[in-house]
């Protein structure tokens, strides 16, 4: 199951996805416009992450931008990850999701991602990603495209990873959570 990869560690920690801010353009190399980074800075305003804190973030602009708001705020250095780009479907016209090689060659990156920040000492680990990154989440979870999830720019959704735990090993905390709403 998903979690139980040799190297795991025993107590919970705290998996957050956060999207990427707005943009003011289309394509690959899109950039965060100022309501983005409004955002962004709005979100390290009103989220206090879980201490130790370990950000992880798709290396594609708008997501670096993003990251480097938030590690700006909560003084941690981010690491950069391209399994965590967003992908980009190999057929013209076909979302990724729906072109499977490239869905299946995501979901790979990005579960090899998490099986190594679920070994880290971090109590929080937060995401910096794309729309498609919690889609994948659900997946390795076994909705295998059943559940696609809507995400706001700037918003937060929550895991806890809990080994062991009889209740399930994934508690589901919170879903597209942005600075506007009244609690964190």
């Amino acid at each position: 199951a998903l979690g139980q990869e040799k190297g795991t560690v025993s107590d919970s920690i705290k998996v957050s996805f956060v999207r990427h801010g707005e943009t003011d353009s289309t394509g690959v190399n899109r950039v965060l416009s100022a309501a983005g980074r409004r955002r962004i800075s709005a979100l390290t305003e009103r989220y206090t992450p879980c201490r130790p804190l370990l950000i992880v973030s798709s290396i594609l602009e708008r997501a670096m931008q993003s990251a480097f708001i938030l590690s700006q705020a909560y003084q941690v250095d981010p690491i950069m990850d391209s399994r965590l780009n967003e992908p980009r479907s190999a057929v013209a016209g076909i979302p990724p999701r729906l072109d499977l090689e490239t869905w299946e060659r995501y979901i790979k990156g990005f579960h090899e991602v998490l099986v190594e920040v679920l070994s880290s000492s971090a109590a929080e680990v937060m995401i910096v990603a794309h729309s498609g990154t919690v889609d994948a989440m659900f997946d390795l979870l076994g909705t295998k495209g059943t559940v696609e999830v809507a995400m706001d720019h700037g918003a937060v959704t929550e895991f806890k990873y809990r080994p062991g735990d009889p209740e399930g090993e994934w508690l589901f905390l919170k879903h597209n959570w942005h600075p506007e709403m009244t609690r964190p």
